[in-house]
């Protein structure tokens, strides 16, 4: 921020995109992944799954609209997610940097089978 202004400042990350599912995004100090769900989905899906993970959940058009992170309720998001016009919610969940490419892989195909999208 600068005099009270958001200013814009580009930091390039490389990104590997897996078709239809989601993006692995290499930061400096930890591995995210992005992937979305319908809202539809979102409200009525348990998380049960994710419950050991990370993550983050925000809105697609509106991406400054944060819907959940780590330390709120899965009711919370649902709340959330329920105020919202979104039709898509965006999920970043966080890796440790040092995370296996197995690890990352069963992490994917999990993403595929909760119907997960990208």
């Amino acid at each position: 921020m600068e005099d009270g202004n958001w200013t814009r400042e580009a930091y390039p990350i490389p990104v590997i995109g897996v078709k239809g599912f989601c993006d692995i995004e290499v930061q400096p100090d930890h591995i995210s992944v992005s992937t979305k769900l319908k809202r539809s989905t979102a409200l009525n899906y348990s998380f049960v799954k994710f419950a050991e993970y990370d993550f983050e959940a925000y809105g697609v058009e509106d991406y400054l609209a944060d819907f959940y992170h780590p330390g709120q309720t899965i009711e919370e998001l649902k709340e959330n997610i329920r105020a919202c016009q979104e039709q898509e919610i965006g999920f970043s969940f966080s890796f440790p940097f040092d995370v296996n490419g197995q690890r990352m892989y069963e992490f994917v195909k999990l993403l595929r089978r909760e119907g997960f999208y990208y």
